[in-house]
């Protein structure tokens, strides 16, 4: 049945998608992401450590006038101030295109960060081991049906829906579906955006440990051969046996200067020629592009999907459903 082209549930239908871990209908689903988004900020943290890692991201905007540590959607502000901080410009929503060649995170790393840790301190809630468990609640719907309630409580001005955002979400959102199915739980979506994220960071890893050992040869040279390294131990994010606070700041970008010219003048001033051999292999043009485009994707997918949205939601009328 339609109502104003929404699909409206029998009580069956509903109880079925209840039972299929999915919210029972759009009401439901934009109930369950109002509730996320009035959850005390503080609550998202497992522990002081994780404070003290986003206090060392984002904490200098923590007690800024916009920023409202009272709420979910309030402390979301931080995140978009860290990135206008690093950024001159930043027109809201900008979207990366996927094509892109950069050999730097899309908004620096404070920001890159920032966001992963985000991500990962809410994976560890959607697994329904911590409190509250209204993030786990939110996260047991369906990445569509999520998409549809932020459309209906987000991107609008003036209590009216602000066209310009409204156009941006819905391209951004047909390109997301592309990558991620729709029918899958919110935390699955989020779980195969981290690992996509970490399988793009490994190949940065592997650079940083070259560099390393191009800095301290001793650690690297073992009978005179230096062997490829080895990927990163790293345990499955998605996994239930993962304890929270485990992939923290391990998996965070450094610092250092990823553009193929400044690793090539490095693998020039090698004094081993199989560890320059290796440092060219890693740094190619295409190699590097092609991780750093991941993992601007990955970045940009989990600040669209929970920064962004929050920063313009408001009371949401459920009548509109009814």
């Amino acid at each position: 049945m339609k109502n104003k082209g929404r699909t409206l549930l029998t009580l069956t239908e509903r109880l079925d998608l209840a039972s299929g871990s999915r919210a029972a209908s759009p009401e439901a689903a934009a109930k369950l992401v109002q509730r996320f988004s009035n959850i005390r900020a503080q609550w998202l943290f497992f522990g002081s450590a994780d404070v003290d890692i986003l206090s060392g991201l984002t904490g200098k905007f923590w007690e800024h006038p916009a920023v409202d540590m009272s709420t979910y959607r309030g402390f979301c502000h931080s995140f978009r101030l860290a990135i206008n901080y690093d950024n001159d410009f930043f027109p809201p929503p900008y979207i990366p295109k996927r094509n892109d060649n950069a050999y730097e995170p899309v908004w620096g790393v404070t920001t890159n960060n920032a966001m992963v840790m985000l991500g990962l301190m809410l994976l560890d809630h959607a697994r329904g081991q911590l409190i509250p468990r209204d993030f786990y609640h939110c996260m047991r719907m369906t990445l569509g049906q999520y998409l549809d309630a932020l459309v209906d409580l987000s991107f609008r001005k003036d209590g009216t829906q602000d066209q310009f955002r409204s156009n941006t979400w819905q391209f951004w959102r047909e390109v997301l579906l592309k990558d991620y199915d729709g029918s899958k739980p919110l935390a699955e979506a989020l779980e195969d955006i981290l690992k996509r994220y970490l399988t793009a960071w490994q190949e940065f890893d592997h650079l940083d440990h070259i560099l390393r050992c191009t800095g301290d040869l001793s650690c690297c040279l073992e009978n005179g051969r230096i062997s490829a390294p080895a990927g990163a131990d790293l345990p499955d994010p998605g996994s239930e046996n993962v304890a929270p606070g485990t992939l923290r700041s391990q998996v965070f970008l450094s610092e250092r200067d990823y553009r193929p010219e400044t690793l090539r003048a490095l693998a020039e001033k090698s004094p081993s020629p199989d560890l320059r051999e290796l440092l060219e292999k890693y740094s190619s043009e295409e190699r590097l592009a092609s991780a750093m485009r991941e993992i601007n994707m990955a970045v940009t997918d989990l600040y669209l999907l929970w920064v962004e949205p929050y920063l313009q939601m408001e009371e949401y009328h459920y009548e509109k459903h009814l």
